[in-house]
């Protein structure tokens, strides 16, 4: 669970207190901080989710592994998607901040994701030898 925090609590509240400076310092506004915090909120829920279905699988058979995780990324995009979709046409935010930053924390958190992957099956191969 610390390697999870480390992965993923950490970057994203790190940028949620850069946008609360900014917001206090009156350089952005409510409705832009609203959608920061939206997209980030999602994506870092999308990470949280990753993780968790990676720690259940990893133990597990090479093709539950497979299913849980490429099937659950697909799950997880068509999901993220339908969310974007809906979060545009039906709360109040500033479209042009929340897909940017929604995309910068999307693109961040994957490249986490995999990085983590990465050092947890490289882990497993180490024990298991």
């Amino acid at each position: 669970m610390k390697k999870i925090i480390k992965f993923t609590l950490i970057p994203v509240f790190s940028g949620i207190i850069i946008l609360l400076i900014l917001y206090f310092l009156d350089i952005i506004d409510d409705i832009i901080l609203y959608s920061t915090v939206y997209a980030a909120g999602l994506n870092l829920l999308n990470s949280i989710v990753a993780f968790s279905m990676f720690e259940k699988s990893i133990k597990k058979s090479n093709q539950t592994f497979l299913i849980s995780n490429l099937g659950g990324m697909g799950i997880r995009m068509i999901f993220l998607l339908i969310v974007l979709f809906l979060s545009i046409k039906f709360l109040k935010i500033h479209m042009v901040s929340f897909i940017l930053v929604f995309f910068i924390f999307y693109f961040s958190l994957l490249a986490m994701e995999v990085y983590y992957f990465k050092v947890r099956i490289e882990e497993k191969k180490e024990n298991n030898s």
